[in-house]
């Protein structure tokens, strides 16, 4: 699928998840709960994939969980190193990794068509995680294997103004304009 096909069921979704839960976005509700109801959405744009939710099993088999390899210098740098990896300098770190949502068939990488990242404007927690996120799941780089089409990170705008809009693309593991 082209990518500005994607794109344009995702701002579908988006659109339609304004329009009918509106009150999880003006409440402030939490993003997993947001994240399902755009999930849902998306079943409808993408009916020849699955949209799955927070899913963290592999192509292999649902025993081994979805990961992902980062430089250390990255999380380094971002401040996202955990106190077991601060002496790893210079490795590949390998990250287990439950994205928000994702659009792709079960049980195979070669059809690894989106990755979402969601964060609401009300959220504390730092953008920074998310994009190296979508750098490794749509990069073949440092041997990982999701290669997924496209990584898009959306920012939900909460409150008396709810808004969403896509805030960043990535392709090939770069983010793209």
């Amino acid at each position: 699928m082209e990518d500005k096909h994607i794109l344009e069921k995702i701002d579908l979704a988006l659109a339609e998840l304004l329009a009918r839960d509106e009150f999880l976005l003006i409440n402030d509700l939490s993003e997993r709960s947001i994240s399902h109801k755009l999930a849902e959405y998306l079943q409808t744009q993408f009916p020849d994939y699955h949209v799955d939710c927070e899913y963290n099993g592999s192509a292999a088999n649902d025993y081994e969980k979805k990961k992902i390899n980062i430089v250390w210098e990255q999380l380094a740098e971002a401040g996202l190193l955990h106190d077991r990896e601060m002496e790893l300098e210079g490795e590949v770190l390998i990250r287990s990794v439950f994205p928000d949502i994702i659009i792709h068939q079960r049980g195979s990488h070669d059809e690894n068509l989106c990755i979402i990242e969601i964060k609401k404007s009300s959220s504390a927690v730092d953008h920074k995680y998310d994009h190296i996120k979508l750098q490794a799941y749509t990069s073949s780089n440092l041997d990982n294997v999701l290669k997924y089409q496209l990584g898009v990170f959306i920012e939900i705008a909460i409150g008396d103004n709810p808004d969403s809009s896509i805030s960043m693309l990535f392709k090939n593991g770069i983010p793209v304009d």
